[in-house]
């Protein structure tokens, strides 16, 4: 006879209210960097979630479109990205503190 619970059943039913609490934290966060003007972080958060659920949509769309192996670059390019940045600001930082401690 098989459980219906497992021993980590805690854990997916942890897992939804971890993920809710962090978007509830982020909006809070905007509306504090925001005072005043709770209908521009609203409209802010409305843009950025339709742009959120239309993005699997223009993925399945490229994949339709060239192949699946090219939409699977395109995801790969994501990451590669943000590497490129985090590298980029890290030479600038390095830059800088080079030419401050110069007299």
């Amino acid at each position: 006879m098989t459980r219906f619970f497992s021993d980590d059943a805690p854990f997916l039913f942890a897992l939804p209210n971890t993920i809710l609490w962090k978007i509830s934290t982020r909006r809070w966060r905007l509306y504090a960097e925001l005072p005043g003007r709770s209908g521009t972080a609203m409209t802010l958060g409305n843009v950025f979630g339709l742009v959120h659920d239309l993005f699997p949509l223009a993925l399945g769309a490229f994949a339709e479109r060239f192949g699946l192996s090219a939409m699977m670059w395109v995801l790969l390019a994501g990451p590669l990205g943000v590497l490129a940045g985090l590298l980029t600001v890290r030479e600038e930082k390095a830059n800088e503190a080079m030419t401050s401690t110069r007299p």
